[in-house]
Parts: C-alpha cells; structure tokens; sequence
C-alpha cells in the first residue's frame, strides 16, 4: 500500500493519497506511513472516525443483515476484539465523530484537509 501510494505521488506529488482501516491500529504502522510521507516529502494528517458503541453495534447488524459485507466474521464481537487491541494515535489528528449528521462530518474532514492546517512542520501547498 506504501509503495503505491509512493507511486502515485512520484507520477503527480499534488495528489492526496488517503489510507483507510484497521492497518493503523498499531503505533508502529502509523509511525511507517509517517516515514514515508517525510521521504517523499508530503504533508500528512490523520483524520480518527470514532462513534457510540451503540452505532457501532447498530451500523453492523444492519450491514450484516442486508449482505453489504464480504466478511462473513465482521460483527460486533470483532469490532470488540480489534477495538481493545488498539493502541492510542498519539500524533495530532482531527477526531470526527460519525455519530454526527453526514454534512458535519464532511465538514470536519475537509477542514482538516486544507492548506493552513500544518502537519509535521509543514503547510500543504
């Protein structure tokens, strides 16, 4: 995922490369990415999605009844399991809270993403 994500950025540095999931649930793996990023010389911000257990377990039964999943083992008892295994981002992030309507989390996202917000000493251009 690094080496493409390198890829993309040698062919056009002006892309916003975004890298999702569970893979960042380790100190280390961000540390990685944040390595990368400072070889290639990019700006990077991380962006945590957080929600109510409550939604979660919600959001789940409702992707899993409707079939909307691969994952035949992605339930509730798993988002448990990955969630005490993870450790805390203890770089700068924006947290976003998806309980909140659609808009306003866009809106959080977008913010974080714009140029006068700094990440590792250095202003996106």
């Amino acid at each position: 995922m690094l080496h493409t994500a390198g890829y993309l950025l040698s062919r056009d540095s002006a892309n916003m490369i975004f890298l999702d999931g569970r893979s960042f649930s380790r100190r280390y793996q961000i540390e990685n990415v944040l390595a990368v990023a400072a070889a290639l010389d990019q700006p990077w911000r991380i962006l945590e999605c957080i929600c109510p257990g409550g939604m979660v377990r919600q959001r789940l039964q409702s992707d899993n009844h409707k079939g909307m999943h691969p994952a035949e083992n992605r339930d509730y008892e798993l988002y448990l399991d990955v969630k005490a295994r993870f450790e805390t981002i203890t770089f700068p992030k924006t947290v976003i809270d998806t309980g909140q309507e659609l808009v306003i989390c866009v809106e959080l996202a977008l913010a974080a993403l714009k140029p006068e917000s700094f990440s590792n000493g250095k202003k996106l251009s």
